[in-house]
């Protein structure tokens, strides 16, 4: 019995933190002004040419849809004998937009999401050369990995990767995550690894 008080204890903390999204939801207010437009999307997505992933392009595809989202943004690994981001999703499919785009492994082993890219970004280049080689081609460079990242003196940067699952996921002990999603996939499949 006492073995699972830590599991119980994530219960919880899981339920306070689904709790506080449904009050966030709740209490989002449209800003009712023509000059924007909301989109639903996620970025940084690998399917099997990725590396580390599965996921083929019809799962992809039917896992957007289903989630109802309006964009995603395809960050393959770079290769050095074939370009990544030309063999990846993009275009429409189902109802969804795809970019493609990489995830640049620079000199300085740091990560930055290439947004649009292609095979010329598969050079180990430093951070700040990778950053002026998109400034120039009017592509966007997202910080991966924040946690590890380190040039953030660098100039040119358009946004910072806030949440990645995978960066959660890693630093679970996997006999403990185990006995988390016991306890916890039927209630909140969607935060399994958000603590």
């Amino acid at each position: 019995m006492l073995s699972q008080i830590p599991f119980a204890y994530r219960r919880y903390k899981l339920r306070r933190l689904s709790n506080a999204i449904l009050l966030v939801n709740s209490q989002r207010v449209s800003l009712n002004d023509d000059r924007f437009a909301e989109y639903k999307g996620v970025v940084h997505v690998h399917s099997f040419l990725g590396g580390h992933s599965s996921g083929t392009f019809s799962e992809i595809v039917d896992a957007a849809k289903a989630n109802g989202l309006q964009f995603v943004i395809m960050t393959e690994h770079t290769e050095r004998d074939f370009d990544t981001s030309a063999m990846t999703l993009r275009g429409m499919h189902a109802g969804v937009l795809f970019v493609n785009g990489n995830e640049v492994s620079t000199a300085n082993d740091e990560r930055l999401l290439v947004i649009p890219s292609d095979a010329a970004f598969a050079n180990s280049a430093t951070t700040q050369d990778v950053l002026n080689a998109t400034a120039s081609r009017r592509s966007l460079a997202i910080a991966a990995y924040p946690e590890e990242f380190k040039s953030w003196d660098a100039s040119g940067m358009s946004g910072v990767e806030v949440f990645n699952v995978y960066s959660n996921a890693r630093r679970i002990n996997p006999c403990v995550a185990f006995f988390y999603v016991l306890w916890s996939r039927r209630t909140y499949p969607d935060l399994i690894f958000a603590l």
